[in-house]
């Protein structure tokens, strides 16, 4: 799912219209403005293919920040994402100037959105935001076995990213409980507590 909304922002058309999204309950339908690239169909996208993100700005800072890892793969991650937790892998079909992907449900639900409604997205939807780790965070991880007292500072330099984007990635290890500082004072090496 994750996968599915950098792709909608990566290739987006800006200025234009809102990604739209209409929820049924069979599926989810996601619009997204804007039509493939010259000699791209439909079938080129579910193949191997050469990206041509719409935001080349947008592009770059995904990539950099470590929401995608190379260009190209998008869609075949989704197929793959889908595949894995038994789900119906998504429908593409060009409409009204732009895409639509169509997310089905393993199974019907009823019309009154009862509470079975999204229970098939299991607990794996939830940890694509919440404890599963992007490449850069274990990166960070890898280092800071090395040498703990590594600094926000040292690692921006290292990874290429910004000092607050750091900052972001160890609140967030922290949080989830991967490290920590070896005593209460911030000035303290951080531990390595788990990995994954």
């Amino acid at each position: 799912m994750r996968e599915l909304l950098y792709n909608a922002i990566v290739h987006k058309q800006y200025p234009g219209y809102p990604i739209l999204m209409h929820v049924y309950t069979d599926h989810i339908e996601l619009w997204n403005e804007g039509q493939l690239p010259v000699g791209y169909t439909i079938e080129t996208l579910l193949a191997k293919h050469s990206s041509k993100p719409r935001n080349m700005n947008i592009a770059n800072v995904f990539n950099k920040a470590g929401f995608i890892e190379a260009w190209g793969r998008g869609i075949s991650k989704v197929i793959d994402g889908f595949r894995k937790v038994g789900l119906p892998i998504p429908t593409i079909e060009e409409r009204d100037g732009g895409l639509v992907i169509n997310i089905f449900r393993q199974k019907e639900v009823n019309r009154n959105f009862g509470s079975d409604f999204g229970s098939d997205f299991g607990s794996d939807f939830g940890s694509d935001f919440g404890s599963q780790l992007i490449e850069r965070q274990k990166n960070i991880l890898k280092l800071l076995i090395k040498d703990g007292s590594l600094t926000a500072r040292s690692f921006a330099k290292t990874l290429g990213v910004t000092k607050r984007t750091i900052e972001t990635d160890l609140s967030f290890l922290r949080k989830n409980g991967f490290i920590e500082k070896a005593t209460k004072d911030n000035r303290s090496p951080w531990i390595v507590l788990k990995t994954n």
